[in-house]
């Protein structure tokens, strides 16, 4: 690294509008005393009702920022057809005039490239899987049917793959689990029964997306109970081969994927519904799954295990434990390789939704709807705040000052942050000062020409708080640009004889000009020692 003039040292104060909701909480407006002060890190808050008890029910980023809340079943268990949009702006739930095609609970909800959201799957009023899939258009608010999975399926898994096609993989057709893998195709809108199947039935299983384009799916059930197996999707070939096993047969577990790459499976259920405590990490250099000596402060399965957006940690809420709803909330700090229990969510619930949202409203997941104790819809959200560190960029060239930004942290605590360099060479320490509102910038670390090619690792510890969050960013080899479907590009490469900077006289240019005619962004990329 490389250390700006001395004038660029010092943190400033990086403040980010509030949504006016917050501010009312923040200013005391209509709340309650214990409201009337900035959120702690790691503490919940009552935020607007749906418009619509549910349970079971998605809930999905959009790319302006809101959120769909779709389907669901009622008090009465019978499947729900409408939506509401939540609009972290005004911190309200608004009805959706369309209605589904098909009313579903249970359903897998995901965010295709082009920004719609494919519903697909599910279960009807009486509870049996369902083929029908459905697409919701943020643009017109409508939703339109879009053919039929191959097979009806509920408790599956639904996946976006790096070629914007969507694995659906396994579940239940109401009789036996399903090893049967299928694939969404935005441009035609079809499904398709994948070349391959799952090398053992499952359902109620995870599925993560790997750094490497593979998708991990672990564990789940099937008639035999609980599964310890493991496999890996391949988009490349198609193919399915072995991964792991687990250390422990679980279903109804959490899995998310962490900073480095490894994949956190945490809790679940073994055979004989035994709920479990217990936690491993797939590393996906060694096909290996490693159990944690950490155990999660509840057992817990029927969870929510989820990696919180500019943090690193993962946010354990939910689910039940010896068939009671597990009141407390956890988080896995990778940082210590430990579970520590946060504020407790309001309301103990299952089969609720969460998602966080974009900036400028980081460090904030909402939880909505879900069942409570007495097994009855609800139709109340809660909010959990955290803090957040983040670079102003992904990638840098040489000579590149970063800038690190957080929000959520307490007011005024310092923060000391840790820079790590894939290369092996020494950390960097640093230092911040949260502002009154919990923010900070720092610009005091810079990008050296020998970089090329690292992978750093920015850790911020608040030193009264307590918390940490992580952020990466790189000095990459290759330099990515995305074109817009139909928009015209050109590329001008140009070849130097050292690949440490791409500066200097180049020895040859090339420069091609092209359309891009496919569904999605065409991606592209120098090499080392071109520009």
């Amino acid at each position: 690294m490389w250390t700006p003039l001395e004038s660029h040292r010092s943190s400033r104060s990086h403040r980010r509008p509030k949504p006016w909701w917050l501010l009312a909480i923040l200013l005391g407006i209509a709340t309650p005393l214990w409201a009337q002060q900035l959120p702690e890190p790691g503490t919940w808050r009552s935020v607007a009702d749906l418009n619509q008890s549910r349970a079971g029910h998605t809930a999905t980023l959009l790319a302006n920022g809101t959120v769909l809340v779709a389907g669901g079943k009622d008090g009465s268990g019978h499947a729900l057809a409408n939506a509401e949009i939540f609009d972290p702006s005004t911190g309200q739930y608004t009805s959706i005039s369309a209605v589904m095609p098909t009313p579903v609970w249970g359903h897998t909800a995901t965010l295709l490239a082009d920004g719609a959201v494919l519903i697909a799957g599910g279960r009807d009023d009486s509870g049996l899987p369902v083929a029908s899939a459905q697409l919701f258009d943020p643009s017109s608010g409508a939703f339109t049917s879009v053919g039929s999975l191959t097979t009806p399926r509920g408790a599956h898994t639904a996946t976006p793959l790096r070629n914007g096609r969507i694995l659906i993989a396994g579940g239940s057709d109401g009789r036996n689990a399903l090893a049967s893998l299928e694939i969404y195709d935005p441009a035609t809108r079809t499904f398709s029964s994948a070349p391959g199947t799952m090398l053992v039935p499952r359902e109620s299983h995870t599925a993560t997306s790997l750094a490497n384009g593979r998708v991990l799916i672990a564990g789940g059930s099937n008639a035999s109970g609980a599964l310890d197996a493991a496999e890996l999707y391949d988009p490349a070939g198609g193919t399915i081969t072995a991964a792991g096993p687990l250390n422990a047969p679980r279903t109804l577990a959490s899995a998310a994927l962490l900073l480095d790459g490894t994949v956190l499976v945490a809790g679940g259920q073994a055979t004989g519904n035994v709920d479990l405590n217990s936690a491993e990490v797939y590393d996906a250099a060694t096909n290996t799954f490693t159990l944690l000596p950490a155990l999660m402060t509840t057992a817990r399965s029927a969870h929510t295990g989820v990696r919180l957006p500019h943090n690193g940690k993962v946010l354990l809420v939910g689910g039940t434990s010896a068939g009671q709803l597990v009141p407390t909330a956890e988080v896995y700090d990778p940082v210590t390789s430990s579970f520590r229990q946060v504020g407790s969510p309001i309301i103990a619930r299952q089969l609720f939704s969460t998602n966080s949202f974009a900036e400028p409203d980081l460090g904030i997941l909402l939880m909505s709807g879900g069942l409570d104790s007495a097994q009855s819809p609800l139709a109340s959200s809660e909010v959990f705040y955290y803090p957040t560190l983040r670079s102003d960029k992904p990638d840098y060239s040489p000579g590149d000052v970063v800038t690190l930004m957080g929000e959520g942290w307490r007011p005024n605590e310092a923060i000391s942050i840790n820079i790590h360099e894939s290369s092996g060479d020494p950390d960097t320490k640093l230092t911040a000062t949260a502002d009154a509102h919990g923010a900070f910038t720092n610009s005091q670390f810079g990008v050296n020409s020998s970089d090329s090619g690292v992978r750093f690792l920015a850790t911020a510890m608040g030193q009264a708080s307590g918390w940490t969050a992580q952020t990466t960013f790189t000095d990459g080899n290759v330099k990515a640009m995305a074109a817009p479907s139909g928009t015209t590009f050109t590329l001008t490469k140009s070849t130097f004889s050292s690949n440490a900077t791409c500066s200097g006289t180049p020895n040859s240019t090339t420069t091609v000009t092209g359309v891009n005619s496919t569904s999605g962004n065409t991606t592209g990329g120098v090499n080392p020692g071109e520009s």
